[in-house]
């Protein structure tokens, strides 16, 4: 049996040494990317108020980047729950005609085109509308109503290109 010299050690010490560095950086580097994409994620939430001025009930449906990074937004899916048609529209100017012609007044919205950012604590009005109250009787749908039939799915990534969705109802 041959007799291991001192040399012959140190240089096997060293190569165990060598790949067990190596295994460290690349776990290191694994987990350095994980974190990377985590520090950089979007939450996009959709979320609907209602307040009554001057005789007018109103209602708004608003889109928050609540991450903590950008949100690129991929496409955007709107529905009314009556619609006859039940089509899915991919902007507010078919879905703002329908509602018009059920009575309520739009009083504006924002129309999100796929590759349009939304920073990080930044707040969209993606549908503000009005109902008119005479004499104590609403003039068309409440706002409830208006707020209770729309489906919103919002689709987004993140800067490294993780895919996400937002939507209206809240998915419980």
């Amino acid at each position: 049996m041959k007799k291991l010299n001192a040399s012959t050690v140190a240089a096997a010490a060293a190569t165990i040494t060598a790949v067990a560095a190596l295994f460290v950086a690349v776990w290191e580097n694994v987990q350095s990317r994980e974190y990377n994409q985590l520090s950089v994620r979007p939450y996009l939430m959709i979320e609907a108020s209602r307040t009554t001025r001057e005789g007018r009930d109103q209602g708004q449906l608003t889109l928050t980047n609540q991450g903590v990074g950008p949100a690129v937004i991929r496409s955007l899916q709107l529905r009314l729950a009556d619609d006859p048609a039940s089509g899915v529209y991919e902007n507010w100017g078919h879905v703002a005609s329908l509602l018009r012609e059920q009575g309520v007044r739009v009083t504006g919205w924002t129309d999100l085109s796929p590759g349009r950012p939304l920073g990080i604590d930044r707040e969209l009005t993606l549908l503000g509308f009005e109902q008119d109250v005479v004499d104590g009787t609403l003039q068309g749908p409440s706002v409830q109503d208006v707020i209770e039939s729309l489906h919103i799915v919002i689709e987004y990534e993140a800067v490294y290109g993780d895919a996400f969705e937002a939507s209206w109802p809240p998915e419980e």
